[in-house]
């Protein structure tokens, strides 16, 4: 029953306000459908992974717009999420099945999910692949045996194809696969089948290997930028411009995470100035150099700095989970109008893949979205928007901890590393990423299974005394 609702309210969504929303990020993935259409030419943006831009390709020459036909893919897969997470709190705990609902409800009315649902990124495509890869990660902890190794290899290189992050999926499932396997075959040898798990171990590879120098190392460096090690020689040229900037951001440690976006610019973006030397790696045609440097000095100072480093990062993921997201306001009219004017106007050659032609999208644009009141939609979201506001996630996140904590007393080692690679993901997210909350999303249904197994356990050890308790009672 709480599935439907789910699904009913998210077609309602679609039904109310049947666009995506559009901003600067959205071109980097559609371009490759632009490329393709238009000129025949196959490419991907650097920053970006496969399989979103190729799903925007292949949707463009569906009849209609894209801008509507992306809506329903990705509620769909929003919905997928839904079903994951009821899939691993079966797994994880079996009793009360009456908390599928409220896992459901929690889930599926999530803001943030319903938001980038609705969102042309590949936020939530990415946080179907990643559930679905600690889903199978749990299934393999849990039972062993070469089909689920394959598994979790395979959802692995899902998590890589839709977004660069996926690397850590890939970075923890092949060690993990390979100690507990190693493990079994030490003692009972080889099992047969065990060639099943080559072809994803070579598609992971493939995806790894073939990815183009990205952002990956100004980001990183701008996210250690104050822990940078000014005394050795190490791009000593360099660090001579880089001094006062590091040297300011460490005088104010606790608020770097608000500043790193304009340092990130400063580093890595063609915007904004370090010094004369350093503005030339950002020229055309350095950014392997400008990658290399900047990998060079990020690594430097992290390992110069280790404790430093954490001191950093808590200060990062308090600054990004006491944030508010106001996502409600995305679905004013008025708002979306903007955002899509903007981006039409900077990049009109997308509006025939987006809405068709010039005069679908000026009807829109004059119509829909020239309205000035509150959405339909927004009014809903905004009662349910406290639900992941920053003391929602104060309490539930410690009603969590504490039901993670009776899980793994119930399932001992096992539940303890499955938590570990979670945590780990979300770690190395924002060691190297800044503070976005969008970040946050993948790991949105992991609070909700968390309070849900602390009901379920506490229900279970309260049935497991009760009994005693009768039977001294007679």
């Amino acid at each position: 029953m709480a599935f439907f609702v789910v699904v009913a309210f998210r077609l309602w969504m679609i039904w109310e306000v049947p666009a995506c929303t559009f901003h600067s990020d959205s071109h980097t993935y559609l371009r490759t459908a632009r490329m393709f259409w238009e000129d025949g030419h196959i490419g991907i943006h650097p920053k970006r992974a496969l399989l979103y831009p190729a799903l925007l390709t292949v949707l463009h020459p569906v009849p209609g717009r894209l801008s509507l036909h992306i809506l329903f893919v990705q509620h769909a897969l929003a919905l997928v999420v839904v079903w994951l997470s009821v899939r691993l709190r079966r797994d994880l705990a079996p009793e009360a099945n009456w908390l599928d609902w409220v896992l459901a409800v929690l889930v599926g009315l999530n803001v943030p999910l319903l938001f980038y649902a609705h969102d042309m990124m590949a936020e939530i495509a990415y946080a179907a692949a990643f559930l679905l890869y600690l889903w199978r990660l749990w299934r393999f902890l849990l039972r062993g045996g070469v089909a689920h190794a394959a598994g979790v290899l395979w959802s692995a290189a899902l998590a890589l194809a839709v977004r660069p992050d996926g690397r850590m999926a890939v970075l923890f499932a092949v060690p993990i696969i390979a100690g507990v396997m190693g493990a079994g075959w030490w003692r009972r040898g080889m099992p047969q089948g065990a060639w099943r798990m080559v072809p994803p171990i070579i598609v992971c590879a493939a995806l790894w290997l073939g990815g183009r120098v990205t952002q990956e190392g100004w980001l990183f460096y701008s996210s250690v930028f104050p822990l940078t090690d000014l005394r050795s020689p190490l791009h000593a040229e360099y660090k001579e411009e880089l001094r006062p900037w590091v040297e300011a951001a460490r005088r104010d440690l606790a608020n770097y995470p608000d500043m790193q976006d304009d340092m990130q610019g400063k580093l890595g973006h063609r915007k904004g100035s370090i010094g004369p030397r350093w503005d030339a790696l950002k020229g055309r045609g350095q950014d392997a150099r400008l990658h290399r440097v900047c990998r060079d000095l990020a690594v430097e100072a992290v390992l110069s700095r280790p404790m430093m480093f954490v001191q950093l990062l808590w200060y990062k993921l308090r600054y990004v989970l006491s944030k508010e997201r106001e996502l409600a306001n995305e679905f004013r009219p008025s708002k979306m109008g903007e955002d899509w004017a903007e981006q039409m106007s900077a990049e009109p050659g997308y509006i025939p893949i987006l809405w068709g032609d010039g005069a679908t999208w000026e009807r829109w644009r004059d119509g829909f979205f020239s309205g000035q009141g509150a959405g339909s939609v927004e009014a809903p979201l905004r009662r349910l928007e406290p639900i992941t506001a920053p003391p929602w996630w104060g309490w539930a996140g410690l009603l969590a901890l504490f039901g993670w904590v009776l899980g793994v007393v119930r399932h001992g080692w096992r539940l303890a590393l499955w938590l570990a690679v979670a945590a780990a993901c979300l770690v190395l997210t924002f060691a190297i990423a800044r503070g976005i909350t969008r970040y946050l999303v993948p790991f949105e249904p992991l609070w909700a299974l968390g309070v849900t197994m602390l009901i379920s356990e506490s229900c279970r050890m309260v049935g497991r005394v009760s009994p005693g308790v009768r039977a001294r009672a007679d």
